[in-house]
């Protein structure tokens, strides 16, 4: 597995601290999924009083992570984002997670939408996502679309030497040798 490129600092920008991973570890007993249960439905009352509570929101989100319902965690994760953008890098947070536990495909996911929300290529954050989705791609095996990614960095930052350097070890994944020097 690659060493994922520049968190730290572009969370730093957004007033967060990084953090690998917040997910809970999913119930494994009759009571911790009473209590999960009830938890949800004490959260559904907070966002039904008062929809723009980002913070129930990521919690939801949390507690839907932790049960494997990717989906459903994600989305409460977009409607913190809309509430308040700086939520980005919870989404952040999920897509690492995904990558350091070898899902990668849910991590390139993850990271194009963070991308995605960040929109702006002089953005630390835009960067490192799409950089960290490329080597997600790249480690699902999915190399058109990791170079796809590595392209559209150097494009944004020809003088950037990791993104040169990407997109060159996508090129010898796909045995293009004259393309990767």
């Amino acid at each position: 597995m690659t060493q994922l490129f520049g968190s730290i600092g572009a969370c730093a920008r957004y007033g967060n601290t990084y953090v690998a991973s917040s997910t809970l570890a999913a119930p494994d007993s009759a009571a911790v999924a009473e209590v999960t249960r009830d938890l949800k439905a004490t959260l559904d009352k907070v966002i039904a009083n008062n929809p723009a509570n980002d913070a129930a929101m990521l919690q939801l989100g949390d507690l839907e992570l932790a049960e494997g319902n990717e989906q459903a965690g994600i989305e409460y994760v977009e409607k913190a984002i809309a509430i308040a953008p700086e939520n980005v890098v919870k989404l952040y947070n999920i897509a690492v997670g995904f990558y350091q536990r070898n899902e990668y495909e849910k991590a390139a996911r993850s990271f194009g939408l963070v991308a995605d929300h960040v929109a702006d290529p002089d953005d630390d954050l835009w960067r490192d996502a799409m950089y960290n989705r490329a080597l997600a791609l790249k480690e699902a095996k999915k190399f058109e679309d990791a170079l796809a990614v590595a392209l559209k960095l150097v494009e944004v930052n020809g003088e950037e030497a990791d993104y040169h350097s990407l997109a060159s070890g996508v090129y010898l994944q796909m045995k293009n040798l004259p393309k990767a020097s």
